[in-house]
């Protein structure tokens, strides 16, 4: 399990390279639909099924990432995992980032190579259906804010028992 700053750090940059790639072909995108003569119906169609894909994918990628025991989480999840004991812990969330990552660089792809209006609709599908990396962040930094409340909570509870042995002792030896 990688720390809370180090998950922040990773998320963060993830996020910024998606954020600035998109930006960087949205213009493009834009000019090369006006100059395939996508219309306001072929727009509006298209940010349309975006959505449904979005609303499937958002399913599909939520219950991938909360299991942990799937293939994809036991290949995928296991790349830059840390080992400890020479074993490397799978994780759907990690898994589900990089299959988000590889969809959103497939979608890029597509639409560079593909100079037609079907070149357009098939660039928006990867990234609609898996590109949902913002919240698999959001459940990948709960899970570190769990894990540090859970050790908080210990750490208080060792200190408890601590306290209160400590004042057995003082009382056994004062007698």
């Amino acid at each position: 399990v990688r720390t809370l700053e180090e998950g922040t750090v990773l998320s963060c940059v993830s996020l910024l390279l998606l954020v600035t790639g998109a930006s960087l072909t949205f213009p493009h995108m834009q000019s090369q639909r006006d100059k395939l003569g996508c219309d306001s119906l072929c727009y509006g169609s298209m940010t349309s099924v975006r959505g449904a894909l979005g609303l499937v994918g958002t399913a599909l990628i939520g219950r991938l990432s909360d299991k942990n025991g799937t293939i994809l989480a036991k290949t995928l999840g296991r790349l830059g995992a840390r080992k400890y004991s020479n074993i490397a812990i799978a994780n759907g969330r990690r898994a589900c980032l990089y299959v988000g990552t590889v969809a959103s660089v497939a979608g890029f792809v597509i639409a560079a190579t593909m100079n037609s209006l079907q070149g357009l609709w098939l660039s928006m599908i990867p990234g609609a259906l898996l590109q949902h990396n913002f919240d698999v962040f959001k459940a990948l930094l709960s899970e570190y804010h769990n894990d540090i409340d859970q050790i908080q909570s210990k750490s208080e509870e060792i200190l408890e028992n601590d306290a209160k042995e400590g004042d057995h002792r003082t009382n056994t030896i004062s007698r």
